[in-house]
């Protein structure tokens, strides 16, 4: 190729370059320019090559053949390549390879290189995740960013079909790529409801594929031997509805001739070595080695490959296909047969005849394989028949001719059968003839050439000429649009085709194709006829083009000059392989075959074959393999002329599949090959070099004086004043300005940087001239100083000895001072201590004196109380005596009396027995009246149940009349034209209601009437059993008179008494005793009733007042929930909190819940009423996205649930599972919680005074907790959700902004901010969302718990965010992307700190791995840093993929430092390589958000209510503090 940026003015001393060296397979070689010889024509150069064995060698070269190496770090578009040249894009791919980068783009192709090892990293769900919709280019290079690219472009450019031709030569990863495609079609619209995916199916497919299609070549050992294009069906909808496989250009020829070293297809080799004892006897197989077919080669294994274990593989996919165990045995016995059809060899002079004994035993062999008669096959293989006017004619073959329909019989049937196979793995896939659109892959081998090159190469290289044609055209077209995008002049830009090769080989008359196919018609023609035809029609006097010559060497050869380079064709086998008969005996024969697959091969209306018009002579139909290949061509390039192509360029590193390795001549040629050299020569055409106007004036504007930044433009157009300005300046004459870039031609790049490394020595010169001024001025001054400080010392040494002489003599003087003061303050001192032990002693005798004084008086006054009172306590003893024995005397003459009085009474005891009996039978009939009392009471209860049901009904219907009747009334206002004819039967459907309404009203009265009766009879009932009662209580008081009148003895008369009164009060308990059960609606509380219930008239009247009580308080208590619910819907600013910091809406609800008793209720339809408004309330607060009412409402569910955990305890005996079958789904997993809640230790809380234990809760209070669990977990889920979409745009600018700012400026009103404001400003931004958040949680006083996991969750989502964008961003991963970023988190943390919350402080340890990999983005000196160092000190917690991938893609776009040391990179490699050996591979470097409840119930209860809380001095809020609705809580 030749050199691009040819001029000889722009190479400068010290440049590195690239050099021709015929020498290395590369052809180039790395160099230093270290002199300019001849006025800059030739170059002095010092060789660099990698190999080191010529490294330091010194040459001359011209100019013109030494290319500008590339400035900086490899690229991953390399259109972005200062120098566009031939080493360039070798160097970049190497550079790229070297660090697992196998992806790499050129413009819209993408360039991938078989790694030959295992890159899990790359691959997966989360990869997909981050390239689904994401524009191509600005994440690194990948083929989910093509396959993206071309899913997004069926999905917007009106359903437009798109294709993604993927092609490379053989092992250089074509299939497997197709396969990472198929994988994302799938991720994006794959199907779920089937049981196995569309894609799943085609990937399945491969093995039988490769079985039948694959063969090993002399580069690959498994290259298809065909071109596969899957079309992938999509929906309206964009999923995958269907697929399709269509095969193209099968080598047909492979079959019955193959070359050493290369092997046949591999399902001949699997069978032979697979098949099982009883299968070879059937198929009467031998080894491999005895087959003609396949013998040609010495070649029958490979290397890592057992063919045993690969027929096995192949019979699974065919029963993943569908394919029955008898159509596999069918088709193996096909194939055993062209086996066998290959070794029937054949003999004589005239007449062909089978040669041996083992000739003829396997033509019996393919004959009974085939399901025909042996002697008929035999007879169609050596004879043919003509058809004339007079009759047919069979005439005999020789034995050339028969071995040619022989092989024209095998290739038909190998053929047939392999398009069977695609066939019915297209019927098991399923194809959708509907689909909106579809998505083609395309899958073939690439461009060949050997030493030697037959027809088969012939034929591939014509079709990657008409491949190359196809994506020539579809460069230059986004070439053009590209200019058009920026308005330039494009229009003299010149297009390099290659329709003149495909002119040379299909064009009719004299084409190579129609000139083979013209001799493949006479039987007697050679190759030596072919080769002169071919040299005599297409001489190079009558090919302009110079395309076609005639190599020196070769006799029969000849050269064709493809758009890769000049190949070579042997013509000995063209006419042979070129040869195809359709003979109309072996039709005839196959299709009237027992086999069935046989005769589904060949159909009697075979279209191959159209039978012979009358009067014809043929007796056979002469196929082209040529032509057929040319039509099946144009028929895949109309199918790919329908779509959008996209490219993926397959490129095959080394021949020996080693990881690592990367033999540049080989990629080199593959570049050619894959026509990546040609898009290159087309971007040369026109303008390869492209630049942004930041990054061009960044780079170039120090031609200016002063030199010019990006910074200082606030508008695009002064940019490009600019650098229109600075161009002129440069003397540049090729270029073009564009909206946003400006376009330079070749060799311009070149003398802009010559100019620039002349500018920049100079200003080295410069520097090193201060430099060395500074470094002799530094050593004077140091000269200078050291003698000052010599000086200094000097000095200091007298001053500190006249010093020192100066202490001594005051410290003397110091001294006899304190002496003296000493003397003078011990003669004080002794004087002082004297005077205050004489005043002491003095006082001391003074105070005993008056002591001694006061204790006699106080002892002389002791002894007259202790006189006074002794003769008081004798007198008292006296009297009391006296008084004793009084009373004594007259109690004995009383108790005597009573004694004769009680003997008396005792002689009646007779009479006393009569009237026990009496009052016995009384008590039984007062027991039989209870009896009946009873049972009317149950009849009344169940009167009433009936009517509850009745009433039920009545109200239901009502209900439905209601909502009837609006339904009508919205009709009638959306229907004017037909309003009289509906209004006259709304009136009539009317009136039928009302007299139903009224019947029921009359039902509902006689009901009621029927109530108050039994009432009224139940009352009566029960005076007439009070009035028992009090008869039976006259009846004991006579009797006890009656005892006393005879005299019984007291303790007697006792017993019997309290006998009779336990009887009567078990009577009236058993009577008053009644099941107490609440009815929801309105139910007599006939506890109270009977509690309250008196003797005579006034117990009637009393319960009739405590039946109007109680309807009262149910009343009441309705117009109390109607309170409630009003109070829930209010706004939650007017609702506020309690005094103690809860949320008044917990308070109210707990209280009121409280008060009704609700918790201890069987049944009831309270919570349900309350859990309705709550989710009402947060889903109105979610769809306005108010995030402060959404925080109240977390906080006062957590407060309601803490609160319940608290008191609540599950009542003994309640059962949990009786309405389990009715639970709301959303609910179930919160059952273990509620057999938790009932195992909770039991709390003693304080009431008032008195301590209390836990309200026993039923089942609807647990249900109600279990409730109110999962909608405070929904709030949360909410609450977060809502912070991350608020904040997710804004961590899109934080990463992208840097980019942005130094490339391109962002338009606002014409002008743009400062790039390190505009970088900062969403980290501003960020914070303000944050510290929104962070007020309306404090305002909803919510539980620091929440608040500390909430914010966690939040730091969390910002440090996986950014930190993933950093690792799969290249132009993030830079030094100033890294400041930038510090920038941000520092004000982050500056935040938090000014925010004083110990939950934000604990949450920013999230941002860990984020923090750590800006930090090794910043820090200096990386190729110092050890492993260990980066590993233990800088990044303790980044993963080695991590530090890996940081490393590779890290480039220092202000300093141009490089990244870590090559050794570190080595170990981090090998260590990844160990993981993914060990069974750790995966997505390493990628983290996941977690979206998990980061809470329990118990952590709740335990944190969200003080220590000291007391639900008895529950505060309640201000706003219901003084509502009449609410008298029920404040009394």
């Amino acid at each position: 190729m030749a050199r691009d940026d040819a001029d000889a003015g722009v190479h400068v001393s010290g440049a590195h370059v690239w050099v021709r060296d015929s020498r290395v397979d590369s052809g180039w070689t790395a160099g230093e320019v270290l002199e300019l010889l001849d006025e800059g024509k030739k170059l002095r150069v010092k060789l660099e090559d990698e190999s080191g064995h010529r490294d330091g060698e010194v040459v001359e070269k011209i100019a013109e053949e030494c290319a500008l190496h590339n400035p900086g770090r490899n690229v991953e578009d390399m259109t972005r390549l200062s120098y566009l040249h031939e080493p360039g894009v070798l160097h970049n791919l190497h550079d790229r390879y070297r660090a697992d980068d196998i992806y790499t783009y050129t413009g819209s192709i993408l360039i991938a290189v078989n790694p030959f090892q295992k890159l899990p990293h790359l691959y997966g769900k989360p990869m997909m995740e981050m390239y689904r919709g994401t524009p191509i280019g600005d994440l690194s290079p990948h083929v989910y960013a093509v396959a993206d690219a071309s899913y997004k472009a069926m999905r917007t450019d009106q359903g437009k079909s798109q294709s993604i031709l993927v092609s490379g030569e053989s092992g250089a990863g074509k299939t497997e790529t197709a396969k990472l495609i198929m994988n994302y079609f799938a991720f994006m619209g794959g199907r779920t409801d089937d049981d196995r995916y569309v894609e799943k199916q085609v990937l399945e497919s491969n093995p039988l594929l490769e079985a039948f299609g694959n063969a090993k070549t002399v580069r690959n050992d498994n290259s298809s031997r065909f071109g596969k294009y899957i079309q992938i069906q999509f929906d309206v909808h964009g999923r995958i509805s269907g697929a399709a496989i269509k095969t193209y250009l099968l080598e047909r020829s492979r079959v019955v001739n193959i070359n050493d070293p290369e092997r046949n297809y591999h399902v001949f080799y699997q069978l032979c070595a697979g098949a099982s004892e009883e299968e070879k006897i059937n198929l009467n197989l031998k080894p491999a080695q005895e087959y003609r077919y396949l013998n040609s080669s010495r070649c029958f294994d490979l290397d890592g490959v057992d063919n045993a274990e690969e027929y096995r593989r192949t019979r699974r996919a065919m029963d993943v296909v569908g394919i029955s165990k008898e159509e596999q045995d069918n088709v193996f016995r096909i194939a055993a047969a062209i086996l066998h059809l290959g070794n029937c060899t054949f003999a004589g002079e005239d007449e062909a005849v089978l040669m041996d004994q083992n000739a003829e035993e396997h033509l019996q062999s393919a004959a009974a394989l085939l399901g025909v008669n042996a002697n008929a096959l035999n007879k169609a293989l050596t004879t043919r028949t003509i058809q004339t006017l007079e009759g047919s004619i069979t005439s005999p073959l020789s034995p050339n001719s028969a071995a040619e329909g022989r092989d024209s019989l095998a290739k038909t049937l190998y053929s047939k059968l392999f398009d069977w196979l695609v066939a019915h793995i297209n019927r098991s896939i399923g194809q959708d003839e509907s689909a909106a659109s579809h998505i083609g892959v395309l899958d073939i081998y690439g461009f060949e050439s050997f030493k030697s090159n037959d027809f088969e190469q012939f034929c591939i290289n014509f079709a990657n000429e008409k491949l190359q044609q196809h994506f020539n055209e579809h460069v230059f077209k986004m070439e053009q649009q590209e200019y058009q995008a920026e308005q330039i002049n494009w229009s003299y830009i010149d297009f390099v085709d290659n329709q003149d090769v495909l002119d040379l080989i299909e064009r009719r008359p004299f084409g190579i194709l129609d000139i083979i196919d013209e001799q493949c018609r006479f039987p007697s023609a050679t190759h030596e006829e072919l080769a002169l035809k071919m040299y005599s029609t297409l001489k190079e006097d009558n090919d302009p083009t110079k395309r076609f010559s005639k190599p020196k060497r070769g006799q029969y050869a000849f050269t064709i000059r493809h758009y890769a380079g000049d190949v070579t064709y042997e013509a000995n086998n063209f006419l042979d392989k070129n040869k195809d008969f359709v003979v109309v005996e072996h039709q005839n024969l196959l299709s009237n075959a027992d086999q069935p697959l046989t005769r589904e091969l060949f159909p009697i209306e075979d279209p191959t074959f159209s039978p012979n018009k009358k009067g014809s002579r043929a007796a056979y139909k002469f196929s082209s393999v040529g032509t057929r290949f040319k039509e099946q061509l144009h028929d895949l390039m109309a199918a790919l002329a329908t779509t959008e192509p996209w490219y993926v360029r397959c490129i095959k590193p080394n021949a020996h599949a080693s990881p690592g390795a990367f033999e540049r001549g080989s990629v080199l040629h593959q570049l050619r090959c894959g026509g990546v050299l040609e898009a290159v020569r087309i971007s040369l055409a026109g303008f390869p070099t492209r630049r942004g106007y930041g990054e061009f004036l960044d780079r170039f504007g120090l031609f200016s004086s002063p030199p010019w930044a990006s910074a200082k433009f606030t508008r695009i157009d002064d940019m490009r004043a600019a650098t229109e300005e600075l161009l002129e300046v440069a003397g540049v004459k090729g270029y073009e300005l564009g909206v946003s870039k400006v376009f330079l031609r070749a060799g311009e790049m070149a003398k802009l940087d010559k100019k620039r490394r002349v500018l920049l020595d100079k200003a080295a010169t410069r520097i090193q001239s201060y430099a060395k001024r500074y470094l002799v001025r530094s050593e004077f001054l140091r000269v200078r100083e050291a003698t000052i400080v010599i000086q200094a010392y000097t000095r200091g040494f007298i001053a500190r000895r006249e010093f020192e002489y100066r202490r001594r003599e005051k410290a003397s003087i110091v001294l006899q001072k304190e002496f003296r003061r000493w003397l003078a303050r011990r003669k004080f001192l002794r004087i002082r201590q004297a005077t205050i032990s004489a005043q002491s002693y003095y006082r001391g005798k003074m105070a005993r004196k008056r002591a001694m004084a006061l204790k006699y008086e106080k002892s002389a006054i002791i002894i007259q109380s202790s006189w006074r009172k002794y003769r008081l306590q004798s007198d008292f003893r006296k009297n009391r005596r006296a008084a004793v024995a009084i009373q004594c005397a007259w109690r004995v003459r009383v108790a005597k009396r009573e004694l004769r009085h009680r003997r008396m009474k005792a002689r009646e005891a007779a009479t006393l027995l009569r009237d026990k009996a009496v009052l016995e039978e009384k008590f039984a009939h007062a027991t039989a009246t209870l009896e009946k009392v009873k049972n009317q009471r149950d009849e009344l209860r169940r009167d009433f149940k009936e009517y509850k049901v009745l009433l039920e009904n009545v109200k239901d219907d009502l209900a439905s009349e209601s909502e009837r009747r609006k339904c009508l009334e919205k009709d009638l206002s959306s229907f004017n034209a037909t309003i009289e004819r509906l209004k006259a039967e709304l009136l009539e459907e009317q009136e039928g209601r009302a007299a139903d309404c009224e019947a029921l009203n009359a039902s509902l009265a006689e009901l009621c009437r029927r109530r108050d009766e039994r009432e009224a009879e139940l009352l009566s009932d029960l005076e007439a059993s009070t009035n028992r009662i009090s008869e039976l209580q006259a009846d004991l008081h006579r009797e006890v008179q009656l005892k006393e009148a005879a005299q019984l003895s007291e303790a007697e008369a006792h017993a019997s008494y309290e006998a009779r009164a336990a009887e009567v009060i078990l009577l009236q308990k058993r009577l008053d005793e009644t099941p107490t059960q609440r009815d929801p609606l309105s139910t007599v509380d006939e506890t109270r009733l009977s509690q309250n219930r008196n003797v005579g008239d006034t117990a009637r009247h009393q319960a009739e007042a405590d039946v109007k009580l109680k309807r009262m308080q149910l009343e009441r208590q309705n117009e109390d929930m109607d309170s409630l619910l009003k109070v829930l819907a209010m706004p939650t600013g007017e609702i506020g909190f309690s005094p103690d910091g809860i949320p008044g809406i917990a308070v109210v609800t707990f209280a009121s819940l409280a008060e009704w008793k609700a918790f201890e209720a069987e049944r009831t339809h309270t919570f349900d009423r309350i859990m309705s408004a709550y989710a009402r309330a947060v889903e109105k607060a979610n769809s306005e996205d108010d995030d402060a009412t959404l925080a109240y409402w977390l906080a006062s569910n957590a407060s309601l649930l803490a609160i319940l955990h608290s008191t609540l305890r599950a009542a003994s005996g309640s059962s949990t599972r009786r309405r389990s079958s009715g639970l709301p789904s959303m609910f179930s997993r919160f059952r273990e919680g509620l057999t938790s809640s009932r195992k909770s230790s039991e709390e003693e809380v304080e009431d008032g005074s008195k301590a209390s234990g836990k309200i026993e809760a039923r089942y609807p209070a647990l249900l109600f907790k279990q409730q109110l669990t999962a909608l405070l977990e929904h709030v949360y889920t909410l609450l977060r959700d809502s912070a991350k979409k608020r904040l997710q745009p804004l961590l899109d600018a934080c990463i992208a902004m840097p980019r942005a700012g130094r490339g391109a400026t962002h338009r606002a009103n014409g002008t743009t901010s400062h790039p390190a404001q505009a970088a900062i400003a969403p980290w501003n931004e960020m914070i303000s969302v944050l510290q929104t958040l962070l007020e309306s949680l404090r305002a909803a006083h919510l539980p620091s718990l929440l608040m500390k996991r909430l914010f966690s969750q939040t730091f969390a989502f910002i440090n996986v965010y950014l930190f993933n964008a950093l690792l799969l961003r290249k132009e993030c991963c830079s030094f100033s992307n890294g400041e930038y970023v510090k920038t941000g988190l520092a004000q982050l943390e500056a935040w938090v700190l000014a925010a004083k919350g110990e939950g934000l402080v604990i949450a920013l340890d999230e941002l860990r791995f984020l923090r750590q990999a800006v930090t090794f983005l910043v820090i200096h000196q990386k190729p110092k840093k050890s492993f260990d160092e980066i590993t233990h000190d800088l990044c303790p917690t980044l993963s080695i993929q991590q530090l890996y991938r940081i490393s590779n893609m890290y480039w220092d776009d202000k300093y141009g430092t490089e990244s870590v040391n090559p050794d570190v990179l080595s170990q981090m490699k090998r260590l990844m390589a160990q993981d993914n050996a060990g069974g750790e591979a995966g997505i390493a470097f990628l983290l996941d958000d977690d979206s998990s409840i980061p809470f329990t119930v118990d952590d709740i209860a335990g944190t969200t209510l003080p220590r000291t809380f007391n639900r008895g001095t529950l505060a309640l809020p201000e706003a219901v503090i003084g509502n009449p609705s609410f008298a029920y809580l404040q009394a």
